[in-house]
């Protein structure tokens, strides 16, 4: 049976692909963090393939295992938040070396932290329990998860902004690729930020 999610992971394979041809000199602290994110997406790919199969495929017919959670607390919540904190460290440290300000670097930081402790407990508390009880046990952990990283995500897209704003020279070549950097941040960044506002838990 093939995942319907492996052509999403294609995607981010092309993507390290093009990393790995276009930077070839990067620091070996830097391409483990590329490489070990494309890792950690594969890995949950699979695991939630493993689910769909073991449900769709293996156990086909059996009503009963419609309402096993399986492996999604650990695939969804624990790998998507501990990913997720990678990322926004990341870019915190990103946002210190564009504007040597250790206030917003740590304040992004606190953020991460939160979420990917909120995330990460909000999996362990759902694990076992069965799809049609998952909303009892939906505790402040998942708004907290969500909430700090919608605000992150705002804070990180805005700063960016912001500093590479600042960078451009006038120069026509140099400020169009800022400006598609700029464009980049807005995309992934700020609009990601507002569909976690516009879709709370509850929903």
């Amino acid at each position: 049976m093939p995942c319907p999610l492996f052509p999403e992971r294609l995607f981010s394979l092309h993507i390290v692909y093009f990393y790995h041809v276009g930077f070839p000199n990067d620091c070996v602290r830097m391409k483990s963090l590329v490489y070990g994110v494309f890792f950690l997406e594969m890995l949950q790919t699979s695991i939630q393939c493993y689910d769909k199969f073991e449900l769709y495929g293996k156990e086909f017919g059996n009503i009963a295992n419609l309402d096993k959670g399986r492996l999604s607390w650990f695939s969804i919540a624990i790998l998507t938040s501990f990913t997720g904190g990678i990322v926004q460290a990341f870019l915190g440290w990103k946002i210190y070396s564009l504007s040597k300000n250790w206030f917003i670097a740590i304040g992004v930081w606190i953020l991460t932290l939160l979420a990917t402790g909120a995330g990460m407990a909000q999996g362990i508390l759902v694990r076992g329990v069965l799809i049609s009880k998952v909303e009892n046990h939906i505790k402040t952990s998942l708004n907290i998860w969500f909430i700090t990283t919608a605000v992150n995500d705002f804070i990180i897209a805005g700063i960016l902004i912001f500093y590479l704003h600042r960078m451009k020279t006038g120069m026509k070549r140099s400020g169009e690729l800022i400006t598609r950097i700029i464009k980049l941040t807005v995309e992934t960044g700020s609009i990601t930020g507002s569909f976690v506002n516009l879709c709370p838990p509850e929903s």
